[in-house]
């Protein structure tokens, strides 16, 4: 599918989700919240600043994918979530346990090579996009640096899952998170644990650190901070 084609597609998409006319609940604020008080703490703003771009850096089993997802479900209600899916790995069925709206979905398939950033680029351009959601293996600065750019033009949110080796590396990100599965000592049905630690944060400090539970009650995933946290019974909202 052409560049052009795509992004048609998306804009097909984004008229029939936006309403003209009809404000969004919370489009307007400049601050998005995660519905987890220790991961929103992460952030300079207590929240995700709109226009920001979040990378997070985790291996394989981390359980990434089910924590970006749930986390990108508490932001839908400032738009639609777009995924960038060039591996055909997005699986609605899960998306939907961890908390997506699916009606508020977008899946841009584009082919490999160019045609991807070009895809993760307009969606991250579109102001009916709260969070535009892609694993990007590999990117050179030139176009980290574009992506930076769009996301700021945009006013949304951007969500990149980087491999592990990317940690090396150079990021335009304005927060860098490290991902990491912890072992329960008594895990619950479908229940892990991740470990997410601040590698990099635009004036603030880094080496921060928190665990968040993840577990499914009935079909449904819910996010639980640590101990102490207001935010660990209940549904994170």
């Amino acid at each position: 599918m052409s560049g052009d084609e795509t992004y048609r597609r998306l804009q097909r998409k984004l008229a029939r989700i936006s309403k003209p006319g009809v404000p969004r609940s919370g489009a307007a604020e400049g601050v998005l919240r995660t519905g987890v008080a220790s991961l929103d703490r992460f952030f300079a703003a207590c929240g995700i600043q709109r226009g920001s771009l979040v990378e997070w850096v985790a291996g394989e089993g981390s359980g990434v994918r089910v924590l970006t997802l749930a986390i990108a479900s508490r932001l839908q209600h400032a738009g639609a979530l777009a995924v960038i899916d060039q591996r055909g790995e997005f699986y609605p069925p899960a998306a939907k346990s961890a908390g997506v709206n699916l009606d508020q979905v977008i899946v841009v398939r584009p082919e490999v090579g160019r045609n991807v950033l070009w895809s993760l680029e307009q969606s991250l351009r579109c102001p009916g996009v709260a969070v535009t959601w892609c694993c990007v293996r590999e990117i050179d600065d030139r176009s980290f640096r574009r992506l930076k750019l769009a996301t700021e033009s945009g006013g949304g949110v951007g969500f990149l899952v980087r491999p592990w080796q990317a940690r090396q590396g150079v990021s335009w990100a304005d927060v860098r998170l490290l991902v990491r599965s912890e072992a329960l000592p008594n895990p619950g049905p479908l229940q892990r644990r991740v470990h997410v630690e601040v590698l990099y944060r635009r004036g603030g400090r880094s080496n921060e650190s928190v665990e968040v539970d993840i577990y499914d009650d009935q079909g449904v995933m819910r996010l639980a901070a640590p101990m102490g946290d207001t935010t660990r019974h209940g549904r994170a909202s």
